[in-house]
């Protein structure tokens, strides 16, 4: 298609598709949830990868995702940010985002009520609930130091998708760079 910049994308486009039915054909005949996630992510990865080497090389690249797929590291499913980890290494920042309290929008698109903190173990709420003002950002660098040892443990993210296993808990320390901490989310607005 050439080098235009429009056919490039066009065509990018069409190899997404392709390799899209070629994963989902695959998951038809197989049921293999775990397989048809990595695949997906990997893809995504790809799309990433081609992004800043194709289109914009030496250029920074913002990638919107949700947690799940951007995280540097999953115990359970590969995904997209690990991909991208042996390419782009440091180069990399990574951020979680996570709210307290209000509501949000399923895959379904059906508005839903935050879940209260866990009562029993460390909850991300009560973090976000204990800290001042309702933005806060939290750099996770500090895990390393004496006091920050608790970012690197298990902790509670209820109404977040984590993995097919639907665990709870997530390191946040190992799978991002900082976190975006906000009191209170609400859900987008229909048109």
């Amino acid at each position: 298609l050439g080098a235009n910049p429009q056919n490039k994308y066009l065509q990018r486009t069409f190899e997404n598709r392709v390799a899209y039915l070629e994963y989902m054909l695959e998951f038809k005949r197989t049921d293999g949830w775990h397989k048809r996630w990595t695949a997906r992510d990997s893809l995504m990865a790809e799309n990433v990868k081609w992004l800043r080497e194709e289109m914009f090389p030496g250029k920074k690249v913002i990638v919107v995702a949700h947690n799940y797929h951007v995280a540097k590291y999953n115990r359970i499913e590969k995904v997209m940010g690990e991909f991208l980890e042996p390419r782009f290494g440091r180069s990399t920042y990574v951020i979680g985002a996570f709210a307290a309290q209000g509501e949000y929008a399923n895959n379904a698109g059906e508005i839903e009520e935050l879940s209260p903190s866990d009562p029993v173990d460390l909850d991300i709420k009560d973090l976000i609930l204990a800290l001042k003002g309702e933005v806060n950002f939290l750099g996770l660098e500090c895990a390393d130091t004496r006091g920050g040892e608790w970012l690197d443990e298990s902790i509670v993210v209820n109404d977040s998708f984590i993995d097919l296993n639907n665990s709870k808990k997530l390191n946040l320390a190992k799978q991002f760079d900082g976190v975006l901490l906000l009191k209170k989310s609400s859900a987008p607005q229909k048109l």
